[in-house]
């Protein structure tokens, strides 16, 4: 009953404080109510260490949204909230399931609104009040309000017989209920699918004994020898030719000069190359860690192998940002770069 109160003040408090308003402090103040009234109905032994540290990266975006008020804290405020949200309402849930439980509730709206005996949380007798309340009051009246609104703005002589104010943006007014209510009910009434539930095993960090076993009985190519023997002379080989490359690499761009005009060119043909090679360095470790070697006792070599890989994946990264330092060095950044070809021209 206190969540459905909550989305109720939710709603309300979000029309009255974007109505003829731009996004800025109100959302600030608006993502502190939604987190106040989240602690308040997350139970003590679902606020894990995990929830306050979410609570902490959301009280941080109302600030940094309310200090600059730019795109970036707002997309950081909006991601906050789901996040501390998803965990108080499902704290055993991998958060990786959070962008597909998210489309899941956005998509399914309509037909889970349309279920209230569900998310309200009380069964709906054939002669309730409740029921009835729904039934003949609030459907019909905000398929009325909403109606009103549009005909509203489409007439004037429409809007004068229902004695409405002109500077009274009735449509705004229903465009704000719906979006408030839109995104308040899947925040206080999110769902999750039983499919999401059953793959949640499979992305925990601690597998179960059983897991391991059936993991063994599954069908593969090759056996857990040969996959670590060919992943041991992989690595070994692939960090070999890395360290060779940086060598040559790092005689190519620091021992030779380089000439103003080739540097822009030179500098954006290495960071797309740089990010190809940490997407197939990654794609190299999944190809081996994704199966029976996360649970073989003797892969203590292939993993120290693929710690060296990751490592000298870094070095190159950092070889790649001193030789970037020599761009920015010329060119500045963009304003400055800007300026310059603009002197050039003139």
């Amino acid at each position: 009953m206190k969540k459905n109160c909550f989305f109720l003040i939710s709603v309300i408090v979000f029309v009255a404080l974007f109505y003829n308003q731009t996004p800025g402090l109100n959302l600030s103040l608006f993502g502190l109510m939604t987190w106040l009234f989240l602690l308040n109905i997350t139970p003590a032994v679902k606020r894990t260490p995990m929830f306050w540290l979410l609570s902490v990266t959301s009280l941080l975006s109302v600030g940094a949204f309310a200090w600059y008020g730019d795109f970036i804290s707002f997309v950081a405020l909006f991601l906050s909230l789901l996040l501390v949200g998803f965990k108080a309402f499902y704290p055993r849930l991998n958060v990786l399931v959070l962008p597909f439980n998210t489309a899941f509730n956005y998509i399914t709206f309509v037909f889970r609104v349309l279920t209230p005996q569900k998310w309200l949380g009380v069964r709906l007798s054939s002669d309730g009040l409740l029921k009835k309340a729904i039934s003949y009051v609030l459907i019909p009246g905000i398929l009325v309000a909403i109606f009103i609104g549009v005909y509203t703005a489409a007439s004037d002589k429409f809007a004068s017989l229902f004695m409405i104010n002109l500077e009274f943006d009735f449509l705004q007014l229903a465009v704000l209920t719906a979006l408030g209510f839109f995104l308040m009910f899947n925040f206080f009434y999110s769902s999750v699918p039983k499919i999401f539930i059953a793959y949640n095993g499979f992305l925990k960090d601690d597998f179960s004994e059983g897991f391991v076993q059936r993991r063994h009985k599954g069908f593969h190519l090759l056996d857990v020898v040969s996959q670590r023997r060919s992943g041991e002379i992989s690595l070994v080989l692939l960090n070999l030719v890395l360290i060779f490359f940086i060598i040559i690499y790092g005689i190519e761009q620091f021992g030779a000069a380089t000439s103003s005009g080739n540097l822009s060119s030179e500098v954006h043909e290495r960071v797309y190359v740089l990010i190809l090679s940490i997407v197939m360095a990654i794609a190299v470790i999944m190809i081996y860690f994704q199966g029976l070697l996360n649970f073989d006792l003797q892969s203590g070599l292939l993993k120290k192998l693929s710690f060296v890989w990751i490592a000298l994946n870094v070095l190159l990264i950092l070889t790649v940002f001193l030789r970037n330092l020599e761009y920015v060095n010329a060119y500045g950044l963009t304003f400055k770069k800007d300026r310059c070809i603009y002197i050039s021209f003139a």
